[in-house]
This record gives structure tokens, C-alpha cells and sequence, in this order.
């Protein structure tokens, strides 16, 4: 029942979605039109082009770029980077052109042209599919669940030290998140490549052929994942072109804290689970957020068993989102436990019964659990927690945060499994299952807000744009091509 309303209402939100264009949209289609590399300031060149376009006059966003673009290449003869480059740099704007498009001929080209570098872009992402299809027949998999070891740096020198690093310790999965405080030294590892991107199409490149070699080595295939910025659906082009496994991808976040209106978060993540999709790569859709809007509107905190409710409900909406833009629900990951979790006391009582949760409501997904951020003792905690729960049920994936000690951490999850393997697991208590209905009851409670009042309900700012207009960055599109149609 839950599920079909989480669907129900994920579908109203794709249709607006579709109605909808943003800046990282037109990124991510610059993407398929074949444009990659690092601008003259060193920032992606997607992003420098797109800034350049639509910073010279906003009202071109509903346009979109995809048209543009493709009738100024088939006039000037340009490669996608070569326009791209002349763009960032200010020697072409693309206004010009974007007015012969009312000729009737002159867009037909223009479509045309869009299609099929489009059209190449989507058969270079077929063959990486492929291609990991036959490496994982060829290496084999390695044995659930697997290990993960989230890895942050802003260039591939230093991401790629430290996925050395944690394969070494025996990681089966490397995930790039976005670079924060890296207490690595500034310097560039001798003979690496300085100053490429991690998250860019020729670090993802590097990375990829350094985990192919080191599963070719280790006789079992390694995983590439990247956690893609909520409002930068061109990350996704850049992993779907590089032969990433795994997006982490999580729109309900930024919507949660106020820093995007729903309608443009969703609208970047719709379109970047189309790619995807289309790129067959998996996706890891993180517990819901801790929404406590309500609690201080009343002045009385909610239970644990409320709160864990309300972040279900949301994270319902996201794999609904997700399966609705094409992504399988066989190829949907779901983080089990939510973050704050950890610091709840009494936490310990609640776990079995938070993975039961999901593992009903999200039967056909794969459960993994994520390492929260938190002090030492936490980490430490959560580790010898995350062995017991591989211990007693069906946990597909374990990501740590923390490099440190990741062999310990991979020996008590291979004991663990050996002992799962020995036994079912256990029935919980009538406590447990009364902490799942609670639980239940509060999602069914949150999905009711969110039909009758919005996001507005729950986070207690008027973010939706039905009524008025959007805010900076997205748009109603006024033109009909969308390269994935």
C-alpha cells in the first residue's frame, strides 16, 4: 500500500519534472552531444560553456542548449570541444544562432545533428555496459556482501593513491565522493597525473583502467561507484561514459535542508537516473533525511520510530523517482539504516527492526549498509554492528567512510557471513515488531502531508514552484527536444 502511494506520488513529480529544464540538465546534455575535457579555467568545460550561455541571458534556459549548439556546429564545422572551448572562452555566443532556429530548415539540421552526436555519445555508454557485462563473467564476483570504501579527493592523483589503498585492504567497491578536508599532504604523487579531476570523464577514465588492473590481478572484478552532486545530472554522463558500477544519488537532501526547490532537485536527478539507466549502472539511494521541522513547530521531539518513519517515506519517493525515470528496481540499492541512527540512544534496539523495514518495503532491491560520518568511537561501534547485522539477515553491501583498519573490517564481515550462512535469522520480539509498525505508521503519516500540502508540509518553507516561478537554475521548458526521447 505504501509503495503504491510513494509511486502514485512520484508520479506527479515526474511528469512536472519532464515539463522542466535546468543548468545541470543542459550540462549533462552538452554531455551527449559530445563535449568533455577542462575548460580554460580548469573547470569542467560543460559547466564553463553552459555558465557563458545562459549567464549572458538567463531567459535562454527554457530554450535549452541541445538546438543551439547543434546548428551552430553544422554551420562552423566545429567539433562539440572545439565549440565548447570558443564558448567558454567568450569568442562565440551562441545567441545568434539560437534566432536562425526559427527556419523551419535550419532546425530540422539542427535536430538532426543533436540526434546523432547524441545518438554516438548513448553507443559508447551500450558498449561500456558490454564491456562490464563480459569482465564480471570473465573476473567473477566477489562474495556478498560486498565491501565498499568511500574515497574523497579533488584530482585523480590523490583518489587514485588512496583506491590503491583500499583495495590493497581488500575493498570489492570504490566509491568518489566529492573532495572535503583531505589530511593527505598538497603535493601529487611522483608520476601521476596533477591537476585532472576525479569526478571528470578522463579521471573516471584513469581510475576505471587502474581497478581493472587490480582485479585482473586479484582474479575478481572491483567496483568503480560515484556519489553525483543532486544538482549536477552531468556527473552522470561523465560515469556512464567511463564505465562507473554505481551512482549515489540522493535529490531528497538538498530539498530537505532547504537548498533546492523540489521541482529543480528532481527534475536534475530525474534525468540523470535516465542516463543511468541507459548506462545499465547501478544506484544506491540513501536513507531518507532526519525531518524534524514538525518537532520544533510543536516543541516536542517525535520517537526514534517517527522520525525513522518519516525519512522511509521520503526515501520511498526517491526509488519511486528512480524506477519511474527506467532505472530496474533490481539495480536499486538502499542505504538500511538511517545516518543519525547511530547517535540515538539505545540504537542497538532498533536495527534489526530498521532493516526488517526495509527489507519488505523495498522487496527486489539490494540493503547496504553505509557508514554515518561521526567521532572515532562511533565508527568503531557501527563496525562491530555492521558484522552482527551481516550475522543475522541479508545485507548486500557494506560502505565504509574510514580507510582505516578496513582488513579488520572485511575479516568480521566474511566471519559473519559464514555464520549467516550456518543459520536464519532470528524472529524479533514483540518490541521489534512494534517498533516496525511504528515505523510503518509514521511513513504512511509523512506521504499523507506530502499529497495534501507538499514539501512546504514538512519543511516548513514554500519551495514548490506550481503557482509562481521558479527560482535561478531551472526553468519550464518552451522547446520540445529532449536528446533521450
Amino acid at each position: 500500500m505504501l509503495r503504491r502511494r510513494a509511486t502514485a506520488l512520484a508520479a506527479v513529480w515526474l511528469a512536472a519534472a519532464d515539463a522542466t529544464t535546468t543548468l545541470g540538465r543542459e550540462r549533462a546534455i552538452l554531455g551527449l552531444l559530445g563535449v568533455g575535457g577542462s575548460g580554460p579555467a580548469g573547470r569542467p568545460l560543460v559547466l564553463e560553456a553552459a555558465d557563458r550561455y545562459f549567464g549572458a541571458d538567463p531567459g535562454r534556459l527554457a530554450h535549452g542548449i541541445a538546438l543551439p549548439f547543434a546548428a551552430c556546429l553544422a554551420v562552423d564545422g566545429l567539433t562539440p570541444v572545439a565549440l565548447a572551448t570558443a564558448m567558454a572562452e567568450g569568442r562565440i555566443d551562441l545567441g545568434a544562432t539560437a534566432d536562425t532556429l526559427r527556419d523551419p530548415a535550419t532546425r530540422a539540421t539542427a535536430v538532426r545533428t543533436a540526434g546523432d552526436l547524441t545518438a554516438t555519445t548513448l553507443a559508447r555508454m551500450d558498449a561500456n555496459r558490454t564491456a562490464r557485462a563480459e569482465l564480471r563473467t570473465i573476473l567473477g564476483e566477489p562474495p556478498r556482501p560486498l565491501l565498499g570504501a568511500a574515497v574523497s579527493a579533488d584530482s585523480v592523483a590523490r583518489a587514485s593513491g588512496a583506491a590503491a589503498s583500499v583495495t590493497d585492504a581488500g575493498a570489492d567497491l570504490v566509491v568518489l565522493a566529492p573532495p572535503g578536508v583531505d589530511p593527505e599532504p598538497a603535493g601529487e604523487p611522483a608520476g601521476e597525473p596533477a591537476g585532472v579531476s576525479a569526478q571528470s570523464v578522463s579521471g573516471l577514465a584513469l581510475l576505471r583502467s587502474q581497478l581493472d588492473e587490480t582485479a585482473a590481478v586479484r582474479g575478481r572484478y572491483v567496483r568503480l561507484g560515484v556519489e553525483i552532486d543532486p544538482l549536477s545530472a552531468d556527473q552522470a554522463v561523465a560515469a556512464g561514459l567511463e564505465r562507473a558500477d554505481l551512482a549515489v544519488a540522493d535529490p531528497m537532501s538538498v530539498i530537505a535542508a532547504g537548498l533546492a526547490t523540489a521541482g529543480h532537485a528532481i527534475a536534475d536527478h530525474v534525468f540523470a537516473c535516465r542516463v543511468l539507466a541507459h548506462a545499465g549502472m547501478d544506484l544506491l539511494v540513501p536513507a531518507g533525511p532526519l525531518v524534524v521541522v514538525q518537532d520544533l513547530q510543536s516543541g516536542v521531539a517525535s520517537s526514534p520510530a517517527i522520525r525513522s518513519g518519516r525519512g522511509l517515506a521520503i526515501q520511498m519517493l526517491a526509488v519511486a523517482l528512480a524506477e519511474g525515470a527506467g532505472v530496474a528496481r533490481q539495480r536499486i540499492t538502499v542505504a538500511g539504516l538511517p545516518s543519525w541512527l547511530a547517535d540515538e540512544r539505545g540504537a542497538t534496539g532498533h536495527v534489526v527492526a530498521e532493516l526488517a523495514v526495509r527489507r519488505a518495503v523495498f522487496a527486489g532491491c539490494d540493503v547496504a549498509l553505509v557508514e554515518p560520518d561521526g567521532s572515532a568511537d562511533a565508527v568503531t561501534a557501527w563496525r562491530f554492528l555492521a558484522t552482527v547485522l551481516v550475522a543475522d539477515g541479508t545485507v548486500d553491501m557494506v560502505i565504509a567512510r574510514r580507510a582505516d583498519e578496513l582488513a579488520g573490517l572485511r575479516d568480521g564481515l566474511a566471519m559473519a557471513a559464514g555464520v549467516r550462512a550456518t543459520r536464519g535469522a532470528g524472529a524479533m520480539t514483540a518490541l521489534a515488531g512494534a517498533y516496525c509498525d511504528a515505523v510503518l505508521e509514521a511513513a504512511g503519516r509523512e506521504l499523507d502531508l506530502l499529497e495534501a500540502g507538499g514539501w512546504a508540509a514538512i519543511i516548513g518553507d514554500l519551495l514548490e514552484t506550481a503557482a509562481g516561478e521558479p527560482r535561478a537554475g531551472v526553468a519550464f521548458r518552451t522547446d520540445g527536444f529532449n536528446p533521450l526521447d
